[in-house]
């Protein structure tokens, strides 16, 4: 696929099913552990609420989802102001290097600015080089704080 048109939209409760898919490719991916038990309802629910608690845009080519970004606003104590956390972004191979992900990223940021956002902030793993060049590529800035999480059950 050398020049797809792919149009990123936001997700419908409709994209669910592929949303899942693609986490399970992310997860891989990112060689984290992934369960989809219960997933799909969760997906179902936020998506099709007018309350949601996060946003989701997904990229499709010739009516597949091949792609998909998460993200939601964050207070942060320390500056006094919101952030946009950027919780997934993930690509299927045949669409990474084509400019995709430099469009979500762009609408990501013009959402945070729609929120009052002062920045926008996520984490891929030190292994991720692929993402790491690409985030390095549109001017992101990176930090050497490690991500650690806790289990409360």
């Amino acid at each position: 696929m050398s020049d797809p048109n792919y149009l990123i939209r936001n997700a419908t409760v409709d994209d669910a099913e592929a949303v899942l898919g693609l986490m399970v490719e992310h997860a891989a991916y990112e060689k984290e552990a992934f369960t989809t038990d219960g997933k799909l309802a969760m997906l179902i629910e936020q998506l099709s609420s007018a309350q949601r608690k996060f946003e989701c845009l997904v990229v499709e080519v010739n009516g597949s989802v091949q792609g998909y970004s998460t993200f939601f606003p964050v207070f942060d104590s320390w500056a006094c102001a919101d952030f946009l956390l950027l919780d997934a972004l993930f690509l299927q191979p045949q669409l990474r290097g084509l400019g995709a992900g430099a469009a979500f990223m762009t609408l990501v940021k013009e959402r945070a600015r729609a929120l009052n956002c002062a920045t926008v902030r996520w984490q891929t793993p030190v292994f991720n080089e692929l993402g790491i060049g690409f985030y390095t590529k549109i001017k992101a800035d990176g930090t050497n704080k490690m991500f650690f999480h806790w289990n409360v059950d």
